[in-house]
């Protein structure tokens, strides 16, 4: 498989191609972002390093072969340890928009990244390990083909990737990726914050609801989430309020929808986080070709 050079810092929000956006990594010095999120959906294929990845509260310690399927909602973050080996992974971007125009009346080929109980972290055997390193090959060297019908090639290459990481997903026999670390605490805390986005979400309103002390539970979440409970509870909230402004509700109206206190704090920390209003979030993913 052909190896390229990572560009750096790598956490961008939105995509800047139409359809989709692949890189193979290899590098040694990467500096770690931040806990995020993207518009688009993630295919993360780790080769090779020493690492953690978070997802929502769930951490992994990766091996060769395994890959990590994220949504647009989901939060996460990787941490790269230093070490002698070289940082190797696929990253692979993909519009929702173009995905569903791949996808049939039949078979949604966004499932794998949606379906009630999915595998986000799966460990992938050696013989469907050459079949997807082929695939990620052939898609990466698209953008050299000089022929006739590349989109026609690109789509078909595409579709047949991710058609396998759904069979992957489905199949009993393929393992997860084991987590490093568990608490049941902090998935049940991060489910309950999901579900009452709308409500007051303090720490101690949530220490309350979990009969524990707000110390201690501001403690164990930054250990397992790697971020504050309220930096944690903005971007859940901010990742909402992009689903009410896509849906044209009045952006004036958005903040509350959200549990956001006022407008002011609203726009402030939407800036804060895209580099760019409410507004202008919304033109951008409308217009055309977008």
């Amino acid at each position: 498989m052909k190896r390229n050079s990572a560009r750096s810092h790598f956490n961008r929000q939105q995509m800047s191609e139409n359809h989709y956006e692949i890189y193979h990594f290899v590098d040694k010095n990467v500096r770690n972002v931040s806990l995020h999120h993207h518009d688009f959906y993630e295919i993360f294929y780790f080769i090779d390093g020493d690492n953690q990845f978070y997802i929502e509260g769930e951490n992994y310690v990766l091996k060769s072969g395994d890959m990590l399927l994220i949504n647009p909602t989901e939060l996460h973050q990787c941490v790269v340890y230093p070490s002698k080996k070289e940082y190797e992974r696929i990253v692979f971007w993909l519009k929702p928009d173009f995905v569903r125009m791949l996808s049939s009346p039949e078979f949604d080929l966004l499932s794998c990244f949606h379906a009630k109980d999915r595998k986000k972290a799966i460990s992938i055997n050696v013989d469907a390990r050459r079949d997807i390193e082929s695939l990620f090959a052939r898609i990466l060297e698209m953008d050299n083909f000089q022929g006739v019908g590349k989109n026609i090639m690109r789509n078909a290459l595409v579709m047949e990737l991710l058609v396998k990481i759904n069979n992957l997903v489905i199949d009993k026999q393929t393992p997860v990726v084991g987590e490093n670390r568990m608490s049941l605490l902090i998935k049940d805390v991060i489910a309950y914050i999901e579900a009452n986005l709308k409500e007051d979400l303090t720490l101690e309103v949530l220490a309350n609801q979990f009969f524990i002390s707000k110390f201690h539970l501001a403690r164990e979440f930054k250990k397992y989430s790697s971020v504050s409970i309220h930096q944690y509870i903005k971007l859940k909230r901010l990742i909402l309020a992009k689903e009410y402004i896509l849906k044209n509700e009045s952006i004036l109206d958005v903040y509350a929808l959200c549990g956001f206190g006022d407008y002011s704090n609203f726009f402030r920390a939407f800036k804060q986080e895209y580099d760019m209003t409410p507004r202008q979030f919304y033109h951008m993913m409308t217009q055309p070709n977008h």
